[in-house]
């Protein structure tokens, strides 16, 4: 989970090194106003708690492709084994173990996010 907030002068995302949870863990560590500089404008400012932005880290929009293309990989390496050894039950129990980790972890993920940007510090 990537903490980010806009910056004032240039408008550019800035990241927000400090990690919590939620907004109120966070508030209770750093105070309601971070004071974010941006490297893009030369900037500082201060910011309120409720300006930072949860997003999903860029990795993690990466698993569905790499899962489908490992799921694909599986298929043909299980397909080459199912037909020597006469059993054809192992290719669906590998493809449906990946996409079972696959959408546990991107689930996870949105739910962490989803979770700190619904609470708001007063």
């Amino acid at each position: 989970m990537n903490l980010t907030t806009l910056c004032k002068s240039c408008r550019s995302e800035i990241k927000v090194k400090v990690k919590q949870k939620n907004r109120y863990e966070l508030s209770k560590k750093v105070g309601n106003y971070l004071t974010i500089y941006c490297a893009k404008c030369s900037t500082e400012h201060s910011y309120h708690l409720n300006r930072c932005k949860a997003k999903v880290p860029f990795i993690f929009k990466l698993i569905f492709p790499v899962a489908l293309i490992l799921s694909l990989l599986l298929v043909f390496y299980l397909w080459d084994i199912g037909t020597r050894i006469n059993s054809y039950q192992l290719i669906p129990v590998g493809l449906v173990i990946i996409n079972l980790i696959t959408t546990a972890i991107s689930f996870s993920i949105t739910e962490k996010v989803r979770y700190f940007n619904a609470y708001y510090v007063k």
